[in-house]
């Protein structure tokens, strides 16, 4: 798992879903291509504490009630679940320097597949995380995390999450998902490509379309903001590469704008 400890961000209530899906019965999974497919499910929620979010999807399900004795988890149950995660896994760390309804969680994460065993399930992901903060016109991510993980949950007249096992970082990582994802969503996860060829994450791309949707205003691409929650502060600044890494390679930040929040 990477996270960023540096910016984190929050959800908290109205949720935002995009679904594509390409879905072929594998395993216990309602979210399953099959293996010699790189194609698996792709899920978004967000929320603001003011609730305030739209929602839109494109989805094509072969959903079933959780009632059944099926691991399939219907398009609602899944964006709600990811509403869920956000708000387990990220704090609104700047709620009370912005106001807590410019503070925002998303999660989103590619499926790979649920098992179940009676009311107990484990969807198989790759996960990403973020906390944004709505501040003069722009949303600015603040943190958040991303990587493969186990996200837990209870089946019952709504899909309840327990908790979220996230993958080992560093060495052990690839041993870890291994061990730790059924040989069908491993192959799936290890022909995912969780990021362009650019270096850009897919998931974070897909997400910052959502947010957009749910804040109402553009992500911040280029400057970066940081606030100083004790001292009610904000700096927000630019930051310049040059040269060559390895070499001459230089990391440099501008502040083009800071003041009192």
């Amino acid at each position: 798992m990477v996270k960023n400890t540096a910016f984190r961000r929050i959800l908290t209530f109205s949720a935002v879903a995009v679904m594509t899906l390409s879905l072929v019965a594998c395993g216990g999974g309602n979210n399953a291509a099959a293996p010699s497919s790189k194609a698996a499910t792709s899920v978004a929620a967000g929320s603001s504490a003011a609730a305030s979010s739209a929602a839109s999807s494109a989805v094509s399900s072969a959903a079933s009630s959780a009632a059944s004795n099926t691991a399939e988890l219907s398009a609602d149950q899944i964006k709600d679940l990811m509403k869920q995660v956000a708000e387990a896994e990220l704090e609104q760390q700047y709620k009370d320097a912005v106001k807590a309804e410019n503070d925002y969680r998303f999660a989103n994460a590619e499926v790979f597949g649920i098992d179940r065993t009676g009311n107990s399930g484990k969807m198989y992901v790759y996960l990403n995380t973020g906390e944004y903060v709505n501040f003069k016109g722009k949303a600015y991510f603040m943190s958040g995390g991303s990587g493969e993980a186990i996200i837990n949950i209870e089946y019952g007249d709504k899909i309840k999450l327990n908790k979220v096992d996230w993958s080992d970082s560093g060495a052990g990582h690839d041993k870890w998902v291994k061990n730790n994802f059924p040989k069908a969503y491993y192959e799936k996860c290890q022909e995912y490509k969780s990021h362009d060829d650019n270096g850009k994450s897919n998931l974070a791309k897909a997400m910052e379309a959502e947010v957009e949707k749910a804040i109402g205003v553009p992500v911040e691409q280029s400057n970066l903001l940081t606030i100083d929650r004790d001292a009610k502060t904000y700096e927000i600044v630019q930051t310049k590469e040059s040269g060559t890494p390895g070499k001459d390679y230089k990391f440099e930040t501008i502040t083009i704008d800071k003041g009192k929040l």
